[in-house]
């Protein structure tokens, strides 16, 4: 039962809960496709806007770093982090998503400078990164900035106001303020301390290795003004001087990518380009920055203070020379089909061709969005496209086993296409062909 393809729900217009089916409509304006079958669920979003890069850090379950008061370092889970501070032009796409009318003040004019410049009024705004400068890391963000945008990427980068289903809920609950904390089952994330320490200083491959000293697997304090992309000694990605100042500012992430210069979990920049600042308040109030910024200047080196707990006065507020950096969890086993329906409140029975719920969608194919409740057919959105958010139970890289799209003029001979498909982790979505005068679009689900 449980390997049984889910190929006999097929949809109609008329009020029928356990076998419907959705005539075709001819539309001569644009080709219309209709999801039948098994692709019967609720998009909540868009396909993605950006993807943001992350590497894995394993060894959970290390032990601290005790060499400094209060004790850092010790993970007990795996978990993936940016392999990049968020750069302007991920913000923008934000921005462009959410800030049209900018209640929460997202964007601050300082930005405009070395940022996202912005055009427009209130209720129309739009937002365009500076010349030049959208792989430069983001600045002048603030912790509460930070947490929303990780709120809207735990909620699927939606387009629309700024509210509970974009920004003001999901990985964190706006509405408490500094009591704001990470959220169990929170999937985007600003990096906690011990997070951010870890992924820099942890040397890996056990849950005792030790640590570094500086944030690039080296003891030894970096140089500054090195060339972006050569290797210099010490290997930090730090970079000032004659790159920071009235025109300048820091440079694209990953600019410094010699092998001395990458983390021991392969991130880069956290030594610079900017401070970091993480989720983690002190007092409920102040952050702390990790990382390196543009005013630890030298004569000739600049010796590392990551260790330290640095409480700015500007911490919670915006400064040209602190940035963020994104985490992510780690990518769980997924279940079987049988786990996943045992699991539900109340358990979901009848197997993965059955309707636990009576709403017209297949109870496997709810497992493959990972979603409860009552739900209904993903619509065409604005740019011709049927979208199924993938809930992370079938992994995207079972595409064609797992999971395939289907088109058919007649409800009867199923095809797979061979263009149109976007399969990525957390949706599949297809781009319905131009000329077409009527077609349907299912996704087939074949459970584990």
């Amino acid at each position: 039962m449980t390997n049984q393809p889910l190929t006999n729900n097929i949809m109609k217009t008329r009020n029928m809960k356990t076998q419907n089916i959705i005539q075709p409509l001819r539309n001569h304006l644009q080709p219309l496709a209709l999801a039948v079958t098994m692709g019967l669920g609720l998009a909540t979003s868009a396909p993605a806007l950006i993807t943001i890069e992350t590497v894995l850090v394993g060894d959970a379950g290390n032990t601290a770093d005790t060499r400094y008061s209060p004790n850092r370092g010790a993970v007990a889970y795996d978990f993936n982090i940016g392999k990049y501070e968020v750069k302007n032009s991920e913000y923008a796409a934000f921005l462009n998503a959410v800030a049209a009318t900018d209640a929460n003040a997202l964007y601050s004019t300082t930005m405009a400078t070395k940022c996202i410049e912005r055009s427009g009024s209130s209720g129309s705004y739009t937002y365009a990164v500076v010349s030049g400068r959208g792989d430069c890391p983001l600045q002048y963000i603030t912790w509460a900035r930070s947490l929303r945008f990780a709120n809207w990427m735990h909620n699927g980068q939606p387009t629309g106001a700024q509210d509970n289903s974009t920004t003001e809920d999901g990985a964190y609950q706006m509405s408490l303020g500094t009591a704001a904390v990470r959220k169990a089952g929170a999937t985007w994330f600003v990096t906690s301390h011990d997070e951010w320490y870890k992924a820099a200083f942890y040397k890996g491959g056990g849950t005792n290795a030790g640590y570094w000293s500086n944030p690039y697997k080296s003891d030894t304090a970096p140089l500054i003004r090195a060339a972006p992309g050569t290797s210099r000694t010490g290997g930090s990605a730090w970079d000032n001087g004659a790159l920071w100042g009235g025109s300048g500012g820091p440079i694209a992430v990953g600019s410094y990518n010699a092998g001395d210069s990458v983390g021991p979990y392969g991130t880069y920049d956290q030594a610079g380009n900017l401070f970091e600042q993480p989720e983690t308040l002190y007092s409920g109030r102040v952050p702390i920055l990790g990382g390196g910024g543009p005013y630890n200047d030298g004569p000739g080196t600049f010796t590392a203070q990551y260790n330290a707990i640095s409480y700015y006065t500007e911490g919670m507020g915006e400064w040209q020379g602190k940035g963020f950096r994104m985490a992510a969890a780690a990518a769980a086993s997924s279940p079987t089909y049988d786990t996943w329906a045992s699991a539900q409140v109340p358990p979901v029975t009848g197997g993965p061709s059955g309707d636990s719920n009576n709403d017209g969608v297949a109870n496997g194919v709810a497992y493959f969005m990972k979603q409860t409740g009552l739900l209904t057919n993903p619509g065409i959105d604005g740019t011709g496209k049927v979208t199924w958010p993938n809930g992370g139970n079938i992994p995207s890289d079972q595409y064609g086993t797992q999971f395939v799209v289907q088109t058919s003029s007649d409800l009867q001979n199923w095809i797979v296409p061979t263009t149109g498909v976007d399969n990525q982790a957390g949706f599949v979505s297809y781009a319905l062909p131009p000329g077409e005068p009527k077609i349907f679009v299912r996704l087939k689900v074949t459970p584990n």
